[in-house]
């Protein structure tokens, strides 16, 4: 069996749907002792995805993942033509949409459907088609996968697809997410001016992500409760993050609100064992990495209770109405006040990490991939 795997839209810094790509991606190695891959990369992914093993080929089409347009015309035209020259059985594209003129068996992960929910998340008329090819990419496909029970339902209603159809292979924690030499942590905080008490959230800056009111709540912190924590705010910018910004400036917190861009796996994981509380205030998650990252690591999380973060948090987490500016406020100094709930917050989301792990979504998406492509393989183990 030929599996193609379709990583075009993937760039350089992998966040969400990249981590995911990345991971199943070398759980199928470790699993899989008989059948070849071919991974189509692009010129920003493209040695993150080249792997030793003789069976993984990587093909690097010209252009970077930043080039939206110049992207959907290769992936839909010109993506076809190298499937049947590779003679490809099954093609996994990872990150929502397919080519929709494949030419052989599909699957595809609709990690979830932030589209409809969030009107932010693109400009319209890239909304307009990523909403298109949702639906038509779930119409077309032979199985989707998907990373939550929210999502499943979600796509179920939206795409009218059967129940069959979408299973779920839920995210896992990073492999590389490790800790390093305490003196390039240090370096780190030196440079970024940060303190060592602190407040954290990990995620992409855009609209749908609610930081604007994140960091309304955080000024309600300073003036009602006399907080002396900096609020530290980690991910790269993504759309329209400038309203996340000029808040800052208006609110006059711009000492207290510290922003570190995109960050090593390494410097990630002092950020996560380091801080005090971590908040996701997410007005729409798939599934929210991010979170379970930081539980993993004993971090105490307070999260929306919208879409798949009660499924994801269970009941280790505290969950918050992300619209609600004050309620944000009292819940983060109520936690931080009462060392007895954090330390059950950090212990329950040890455990509950636990239930969630690369390998496990890599054998059920390998098992169904081998089933529509017509082999019924299993793992070798």
């Amino acid at each position: 069996m030929k599996i193609g795997i379709n990583l075009l839209p993937i760039r350089k810094e992998l966040t969400g749907i990249g981590v995911y790509a990345f991971n199943i991606i070398s759980e199928f190695e470790k699993l899989d002792k008989e059948n070849e891959y071919v991974l189509f990369a692009n010129e920003d992914n493209y040695k993150i995805y080249s792997f030793e093993n003789s069976r993984f080929k990587t093909i690097k089409f010209p252009f970077s993942a930043e080039e939206v347009l110049k992207r959907i015309l290769i992936e839909q035209l010109f993506l076809p033509f190298k499937i049947k020259a590779n003679r490809i059985d099954v093609l996994f594209s990872p990150s929502t949409i397919m080519p929709i003129f494949a030419g052989c068996k599909n699957v595809v992960c609709i990690h979830d459907m932030i589209p409809f929910f969030v009107k932010q998340k693109f400009s319209k008329i890239r909304s307009m088609y990523v909403k298109m090819m949702i639906k038509i990419s779930a119409k077309r496909a032979d199985k989707i996968f998907t990373v939550s029970n929210n999502s499943k339902k979600e796509i179920q209603k939206i795409c009218k697809v059967r129940d069959s159809k979408v299973l779920i292979t839920p995210n896992g924690i990073k492999n590389k997410l490790k800790k390093s030499n305490p003196h390039i942590w240090n370096l780190f905080k030196k440079e970024k001016l940060i303190q060592d008490k602190y407040l954290l959230y990990v995620g992409t800056l855009e609209p749908g992500k609610n930081l604007t009111r994140l960091v309304q709540s955080f000024e309600i912190l300073k003036t009602k409760y006399s907080l002396n924590h900096q609020l530290v705010i980690t991910g790269k910018k993504g759309w329209q993050y400038n309203e996340i910004f000029s808040t800052v400036e208006k609110l006059k917190i711009e000492k207290s609100v510290i922003f570190t861009d995109y960050v090593s796996n390494e410097i990630l994981y002092h950020l996560y064992k380091n801080a005090e509380l971590f908040i996701f205030p997410s007005l729409y998650e798939g599934f929210g990495l991010p979170v379970l990252e930081a539980m993993s690591l004993g971090l105490p999380a307070i999260v929306s209770n919208t879409s798949s973060m009660p499924e994801l948090v269970g009941n280790a987490g505290r969950l918050v109405n992300p619209y609600a500016i004050e309620e944000i406020a009292d819940e983060v100094y109520h936690v931080l006040n009462d060392a007895e709930l954090r330390q059950q917050m950090a212990r329950l989301g040890k455990l509950q990490a636990q239930k969630f792990n690369w390998l496990d979504s890599a054998k059920i998406a390998f098992h169904e991939i081998s089933k529509v492509a017509g082999t019924m393989q299993k793992p070798s183990s």
